[in-house]
């Protein structure tokens, strides 16, 4: 399966391979704020990497990252070498909690500044924890979106720009329906609904308080992409469809990055079964025209595969079981090795073109390697034992 995008959001694997649509046309109308706002102290506990049950991580530098697991938020400040509890207080217990809505979503934004958000059991309802000190205490309170739009279902996805602008993602229930979009401008405490009719089927990313891109699904016509491109330059309100060149039969779009604002596009892709390959997007005019104009790394879809990028040249790529790295907005690819663990990983994560993480996470934990020379030598941590 893919990397969720730049490993910072959370897009779970179902969620973001069937989901739906995103919005567009706003209607603003205010939420309330519901009980006010809380500052907690995290609770703080140093744990060694291999016992940690990871989801997903987002390192900000080669010392400094993130990781969530399924009971909490994680915070890191050596490589990941061991890492400290610094869980929000709201529920996080993702993997036993027996409705899906109730699931947290998080951003985070830098090394210090994160948010995690969880709907509640009342409707229309859900509960926001950022801290902007690295985890040591979280602002905490509970806001309710407008209440004359479709019931919630499940939250899908969190996108944050900064203290105040950010969006919220709620899928639905089942595999049919629509997503419906939220936006705030004032830090959670309400939100307005960006209503739209179009399928969503990867994230939602914004790079500045105006500027965003989405993904949505077109029907087939046998030839061309399954899905498109959509920027807005109005905080969401209003979304223009891009122009696909060069793309025949692609499936799915991995991951959106910030070099979204660059020539380079952070998108990986996959193309149809009969012809499976990840390949990079590129736009020279700030996203209205995209083309996979890079070259295709052929991949085995039963084996892990993704592609990352880090500012507008550097590209990451696992196909095959084989780690290719690219510096000139992926014109070309460097093959640097094919250890046999990157064939069954469940998520990478780069600073740098140098600089790189793999981990594989089971039942019984998580295995770690970290590159410092762009994936050509490896080293490991962490004996896989029992979860805490």
């Amino acid at each position: 399966m893919p990397s969720s995008r730049s490993t910072s959001k959370e897009i779970s694997p179902l969620t973001r391979q069937f989901p739906r649509k995103l919005s567009a046309s706003a209607v603003a109308v205010a939420g309330m704020l519901a009980i006010m706002p809380s500052t907690l102290a995290a609770s703080r506990l140093t744990v060694a990497p291999s016992t940690l049950s990871v989801r997903t991580v987002s390192m900000k530098t080669s010392h400094i990252g993130w990781a969530v697991t399924k009971t909490a938020i994680m915070r890191t400040t050596d490589g990941g070498r061991r890492w400290e509890n610094v869980s929000p207080p709201i529920p996080l217990d993702t993997a036993s909690s027996s409705s899906l809505h109730r699931k947290p979503v998080w951003d985070f934004l830098n090394t210090r500044s994160a948010w995690v958000v969880a709907a509640t059991d009342h409707a229309h309802q859900v509960k926001c924890s950022y801290t902007h000190d690295g985890g040591a205490h979280w602002k905490t309170f509970a806001s309710t979106l407008p209440t004359q739009t479709m019931p919630l279902a499940i939250l899908g996805e969190a996108d944050f720009v900064n203290s105040r602008n950010g969006w919220l993602v709620f899928g639905p229930a089942g595999v049919a329906g629509m997503d419906q979009l939220y936006a705030t401008t004032d830090g959670g405490r309400s939100w307005h609904h960006l209503a739209r009719n179009t399928p969503l089927v990867g994230p939602v990313f914004f790079t500045t308080t105006n500027t965003g891109w989405m993904t949505i699904s077109e029907p087939s016509n046998g030839h061309g992409p399954l899905f498109a491109i959509e920027s807005t330059r109005n905080g969401g309100q209003h979304w223009t469809i891009s122009t696909m060149k060069s793309v025949n039969g692609l499936q799915t779009i991995a991951n959106m990055t910030a070099s979204a604002m660059h020539d380079l596009q952070p998108t990986s892709t996959v193309g149809t079964t009969r012809n499976p390959y990840v390949a990079v997007l590129r736009s020279a005019d700030g996203g209205q025209r995209w083309g996979a104009m890079s070259p295709r790394l052929s991949v085995n879809p039963r084996d892990f595969w993704s592609v990352q990028t880090v500012g507008g040249t550097v590209a990451i790529a696992i196909a095959s079981g084989r780690l290719w790295t690219s510096t000139n907005g992926a014109r070309s690819w460097a093959y640097r090795s094919a250890d046999a663990f990157l064939n069954h990983v469940t998520g990478l994560d780069f600073v740098n073109a140098q600089v790189g993480w793999v981990w594989k996470t089971t039942t019984s934990g998580t295995r770690w390697w970290m590159t410092t020379s762009g994936g050509r030598r490896w080293t490991t941590w962490g004996c896989v034992v029992p979860s805490s």
